[in-house]
């Protein structure tokens, strides 16, 4: 096991860059002695002077790496040496330490234990003071904002202030004689933005453990003051009642964290009794993955893993735009392209209050909004007037055919499928959009659906309604007990295209569609939807410079 175990460390040391500082640091449980034999890689002032097995490890993996154990470097008084006692007290051992390569060795300054930390263990913190040239951060990555409060909105109250203040800000602002729908989609973003940071406020934010309370603040607070007493003066007394503190913290901390997950149990039945899905699965994903920590590194395409924030959020740039960019077969587009399909144009009405009513209500809740930052609840509860505000502005849209500059754009947030979670190839991206963009484009969808059930047969049962893939595997499955019955084989294809919906050839996409005799006003409006989309990549909180995609469609 301890062999398996260099090894891998082995070769973990071998895969880092050579020009990265490292510094390992740990529990070896290896007591480094003073021999002669070591002083290439160990210094004169250890806790102990003979070298046990596990030290004996630790020093030839050192000699083998060209690093140093810096924490039997500098002389200290013994008792700011020792990093483990024994429960009883009557052992006291150096077996937690610190190497870095030779070469920076005189980074180092200081390495030394602070006995007076404290959490719980039978270790000791030990402290290392390193000098080194910090490069100044020229770049600033964009964060997001913070998220609205949007619970409030369930307060009858509240909603309708909400509703009355965006009301009378519409009302305030000036009428224009030209119109522009850059300028009149900017004034409804700023009013909705205004409105709901003055009404709702920022969501707070719920961070480390829930169910740890003031109660448990203050136990463990009179632990940290009893280990300072045992500290100080070490007795049998204050040895006892600083592990009577620390029994007493950690059962209060089991009990709480054990009533934390049978409320969460008791949560997840009554959601489920009570058909709540959503809040009933979000509660047994939690159960099923458990933690699961934000990773802040990333493998370059050499396969070289970076956590400098400026290089995470190139190289997820540099993904999704090699992603969303594919190879366009030029020769193909070109004699596409050359073919017109002449069909007698049917005419296309501008939309319905009806269909702008039908969209936004198909719209599910509790979704992110895009990088305008407004959610579909704020649509939702904004009242007549917002709402009229926005089916003016989408009809101009239609009319028009041109579309606001922040529609085009998308933020792309990776989500982890499988595999190796430092490597790019393993997420998939999930696109932000605008909220009031999904109206328009739903609103665009059921138009054209008119038009593709009278293309599409009776074979396709994907992404229809009233239709599911269910009858599909009904039918094969029925169709393979047939043949099994008469002892026939059966042979099966199944095809899954990679990353189809990103690499789709777009000047292809409109000539099917004319060539499919979908009428130009829609298809110049899929157009306008997709010509020079951005996307920007946003990771921890942190968001990339925007690009352009040019091909695959918007999902």
């Amino acid at each position: 096991m301890k062999d398996q175990f260099y090894q891998d460390l082995e070769n973990l040391m071998t895969s880092l860059p050579t020009y990265d500082i490292k510094i390992m640091m740990g529990d070896a449980n290896a007591k480094i002695g003073r021999e002669e034999c070591w002083k290439d890689v160990v210094g004169t002032n250890s806790l102990h002077s003979i070298t046990n097995d596990n030290g004996l490890r630790l020093i030839h993996f050192a000699s083998s790496r060209n690093m140093n154990i810096v924490s039997t470097q500098f002389p200290r008084k013994n008792i700011h040496k020792i990093t483990w006692v024994s429960p009883a007290g009557n052992v006291q051992n150096q077996i937690d330490h610190i190497l870095i390569d030779n070469r920076q060795k005189s980074s180092i300054m200081n390495v030394r234990t602070r006995r007076g930390a404290e959490c719980g263990s039978d270790h000791y913190l030990v402290q290392i003071t390193l000098r080194q040239r910090i490069k100044c951060e020229g770049k600033k990555e964009q964060r997001m904002a913070p998220l609205l409060d949007l619970e409030k909105l369930k307060s009858i109250e509240i909603r309708n202030e909400f509703k009355l203040k965006t009301a009378n800000l519409f009302e305030a602002l000036e009428q224009q004689e030209d119109y522009n729908i850059e300028r009149d989609w900017t004034n409804i973003k700023e009013t909705i933005t205004n409105v709901s940071k003055e009404v709702l406020g920022p969501k707070n934010m719920k961070k480390g453990k829930p169910w740890f309370t003031e109660e448990h603040k203050k136990i463990i607070e009179e632990r940290r003051k009893a280990k300072r007493n045992l500290v100080q003066t070490n007795t049998e007394e204050n040895k006892k009642r600083y592990q009577e503190k620390n029994r007493e913290v950690n059962k209060q901390l089991r009990k709480a964290k054990r009533d934390d997950i049978k409320k969460k149990i008791e949560k997840a039945e009554q959601d489920r009794s009570q058909n709540r899905t959503k809040d009933f699965y979000q509660t047994v994903r939690y159960f099923k993955k458990g933690y699961q920590p934000k990773s802040v590194g990333v493998k370059n395409k050499d396969g070289i893993v970076t956590c400098d924030q400026s290089e995470v959020l190139d190289i997820w740039k540099e993904y999704f735009a090699k992603l969303l960019n594919g190879e366009v077969n030029t020769e193909t587009s070109t004699t596409i392209e050359e073919t017109i399909y002449q069909h007698v144009q049917p005419e296309v009405k501008e939309p319905t209050k009806e269909e702008f009513k039908a969209a936004l209500k198909e719209l599910k809740i509790g979704k992110s909004p895009g990088e305008d930052g407004i959610p579909i609840e704020l649509i939702k509860n904004g009242g007549p007037v917002l709402q009229e505000k926005i089916f003016q502005l989408i009809k101009n849209i239609w009319n028009q055919e041109v579309m606001p500059k922040d529609w085009k754009n998308a933020i792309i947030v990776p989500i982890h499928k499988k595999g190796d979670r430092l490597d790019c190839g393993n997420y998939r991206g999930i696109s932000l959009i605008i909220t009031t963009y999904k109206i328009l484009s739903k609103i665009l969808t059921k138009r054209l659906n008119c038009y593709a059930e009278e293309i599409l047969g009776d074979h396709q049962a994907g992404f229809r309604r009233n239709k599911s893939t269910t009858d599909q595997l009904f039918t094969i499955r029925e169709a393979i007990a047939r043949y099994w019955e008469y002892n026939r084989e059966v042979h099966t294809l199944f095809i899954d295209f990679q990353k189809a919906y990103d690499t789709i050839d777009r000047r292809m996409l409109w000539q099917y569609l004319r060539k499919s005799g979908i009428p130009e006003k829609l298809i110049r409006l899929a157009q306008m939807c997709i010509a020079d989309s951005t996307c920007k990549v946003r990771i921890n909180d942190c968001q990339t410079s925007e690009f352009i995609i040019n091909t695959g469609v918007r999902q």
